[in-house]
């Protein structure tokens, strides 16, 4: 009885965190779609860890950019994975914004696109893989490339 009891607390426990986990995403991608400093970077969240990839322009947006989500509930820490260079805001761009619409659920799983590529990195359930990967094929931007890998 004890057994089943902590196994259901268990579940429990590591459904509520990746609950979060997506919440925070899609707060940080509701920033994305109005805020010029999210235009370079990509970003996973996973145990309410953000890791933040990518180019941003400058010290000062990067700043903003940390500011920005550290104020966003349920972030415990932030990886700073961030290189200050160029943003280039060409056809790649756009196509990553439509991926990253359809990232926002699935928090441990970031995109790259480059010449029309796109590749999926990161973590998530094997049953969510097949799906994520139709999701982002539907968009009709390109050929996708899964680098996913299955917790």
């Amino acid at each position: 009885m004890l057994k089943s009891l902590l196994l259901v607390a268990i579940v429990a426990g590591v459904t509520a965190c990746a609950h979060k986990d997506a919440d925070i995403k899609e707060s940080i991608q509701a920033n994305a779609k109005t805020e010029t400093m999210f235009a370079g970077i990509s970003y996973t969240v996973v145990g309410g860890v953000v890791t933040l990839t990518g180019n941003c322009p400058s010290q000062e947006f990067k700043q903003k950019l940390i500011k920005r989500i550290e104020s966003l509930g349920g972030v415990k820490e932030i990886v700073d994975e961030i290189r200050i260079a160029p943003v280039l805001l060409d056809n790649d761009f756009v196509v990553k914004q439509k991926v990253d619409s359809v990232l926002a659920t699935y928090p441990g799983v970031e995109s790259t696109v480059s010449n029309g590529l796109i590749t999926l990195h990161g973590q998530l359930a094997k049953d969510r893989s097949e799906k994520l990967v139709n999701a982002v094929t539907q968009l009709g931007q390109g050929s996708v490339v899964n680098n996913t890998s299955v917790q």
